[in-house]
């Protein structure tokens, strides 16, 4: 493959390549990273309160 997406909650989480660390994906695939997509749901789970 020339390149591997993530998609987390429905949206796109990172697109990485085959040199990219399993850390990486696996911080892409549970949301371990921070990126827009964590920082977007934990401002609507901060709106919610």
């Amino acid at each position: 493959a020339d390149r591997i997406v993530v998609l987390r909650l429905g949206q796109n989480n990172g697109v990485f390549t085959p040199e990219a660390s399993n850390q990486d994906l696996i911080g892409a695939i549970t949301g371990a990273t921070d990126n827009a997509v964590s920082r977007r749901e934990t401002r609507l789970a901060e709106e919610m309160k």
